[in-house]
């Protein structure tokens, strides 16, 4: 169980507005205020005001979504507990001078997490699953080389934060652990875990209460009948039984959807964010946009450049509203930028054979883990990699290092692998990064692949374009 140290004024607050609800309307309305002033008003970057704007209204949905978490009683105690040490004690305070010494010998920042998928294997077998995963596979990444590389993470760049994707986390097994052993034996750290969620027993779910810093984030792809359409019969059904079992013992979790061009209209409706964050409790919602990487990858299934405008909009309009939903294509405006390849702040990729990329969706590799851990190196020896370092210069170049408001880049196309595909596929080939399965080596070498996802980028551009520099840039 977790010790707070309760003799601190602040964790004193905190603690008071954990039991008292008026209390915690007051310091919700504070913090509101204080937050526009210090990401807005007070903000000397050279963003656009209308950006820094949206920054704070996606901090504002994240208050407002504890907020509702606290005030409907779905979170227990023990996990609250949990939540403050970890975030105020290990995130916010201790690892400041690590952060610092990356600094002054990197002069960069480091990145704030990883993602980590230590298992290809699944119970189900998705259609258009970016992993390419199912139960033929048993691709895994031992146990003690995870350990490894968050235990660096921590060490090198005071990192507190990880992210487990799959393949199915939940079938996890390496040198007599699972990943629950990961989560209780690191519990100074905090892991949002994605998992398809029907192995969420009750079982698994008091043991998740108990460790207190794990949250799942359970994949759907609109309601039941799109959910089974693509997972399975009766997928649906197991995952409302995830959802009671976590709330029967107090875990937050949140769901990750993936928009193609068929469920997209789902996708904008009012009555999916009521359903998700109102009826089921969710406290958070991840939209990713079919990547056509994977098994039967189609670059026909993405949403059209129509379509994600829509979406743009209705996003803006949930987030305003105090809902924590992130699209990680349309919210380059909150971010800066694409956060891949490990930029300050950002983060990079994992796979279960050891392979490093910089993003989930840029299945290109010219490390492996496991290689350079034999070799003598550590993380940053792959994070100065030139593939990861020319990277990061094009995310410079295009959007956030800039000296005036007017050059950056349009940040609703922050996507090098998707928004600017022949960009990626230049630092590709100039890099010789390794495609990581047969997929990727089929879409890298197939010129109607990127003659597709051009002509993609030259629409989305067409459309987002005037947005960019009317709503953002015209108000700077």
């Amino acid at each position: 169980m977790v010790s707070i140290d309760w003799s601190n004024p602040f964790t004193r607050v905190v603690k008071l507005a954990l039991a008292f609800k008026f209390l915690r309307h007051y310091l919700l309305n504070y913090s509101e205020r204080k937050l526009y002033q210090y990401l807005v008003e007070d903000n000397p970057s050279v963003r656009p005001k209308a950006a820094k704007e949206e920054t704070y209204y996606m901090v504002r949905a994240i208050l407002h979504s504890v907020y509702r978490a606290l005030n409907d009683r779905t979170i227990s105690d023990h996990v609250k507990d949990v939540l403050l040490k970890i975030f105020i004690g290990d995130v916010l305070i201790a690892d400041i001078d690590r952060r610092k010494q990356y600094y002054e010998k990197y002069k960069i920042s480091p990145p704030t997490f990883l993602t980590i998928s230590p298992y290809k294997g699944c119970n189900l077998r998705c259609k258009g699953c970016y992993a390419a995963s199912g139960a033929a596979f048993n691709n895994t990444l031992d146990y003690s080389t995870v350990t490894k590389i968050i235990n660096q993470a921590k060490e090198l760049w005071g990192s507190r934060f990880f992210v487990i994707s799959g393949g199915e986390p939940l079938l996890y097994k390496s040198e007599g652990k699972d990943i629950m052993d990961l989560f209780e034996e690191n519990s100074d750290c905090y892991f949002l875990m994605y998992t398809n969620g029907t192995l969420l027993t009750e079982d698994v779910a008091r043991r998740m209460e108990k460790a207190g810093n794990v949250s799942p984030a359970i994949s759907i792809e609109g309601f039941e009948e799109e959910t089974d359409e693509r997972r399975g019969k009766g997928v649906f059904r197991k995952i409302l039984k995830a959802v009671d079992n976590l709330l029967e013992v107090g875990v937050p979790f949140g769901f990750s959807g993936t928009i193609t061009r068929y469920n997209a209209e789902i996708f904008m409706q009012d009555k999916l964010v009521d359903y998700y964050f109102n009826e089921l409790h969710g406290a958070y919602m991840w939209l990713f946009h079919y990547m056509p990487i994977g098994r039967d990858f189609s670059v026909e299934l993405q949403p059209t450049p129509e379509q994600r405008k829509n979406l743009f909009f209705k996003q803006r309009q949930w987030i305003h509203d105090g809902y924590f939903l992130v699209d990680f294509w349309n919210d380059g405006i909150i971010t800066d930028g694409c956060i891949s390849a490990g930029r300050p702040g950002g983060y990079f990729y994992i796979d279960w054979d050891g392979n490093v990329m910089p993003c989930v969706f840029v299945p290109y590799s010219t490390h492996n883990v496991k290689d350079v851990f034999e070799k003598g190196g550590d993380l940053n020896d792959i994070l100065q990699g030139k593939f990861m370092a020319d990277i990061r210069e094009w995310q410079r170049n295009y959007s956030y290092d800039h000296r005036e408001v007017e050059t950056i880049g349009n940040q609703i196309m922050p996507c090098p692998i998707r928004d600017h595909h022949l960009d990626m596929y230049r630092m590709i080939t100039e890099n010789n990064a390794t495609p990581t399965d047969e997929n990727a080596k089929m879409s890298i070498e197939d010129p109607g692949y990127r003659e597709k996802m051009a002509e993609y980028d030259k629409k989305l551009s067409e459309l987002t374009e005037p947005i960019w520099k009317e709503e953002y840039i015209a108000k700077g």
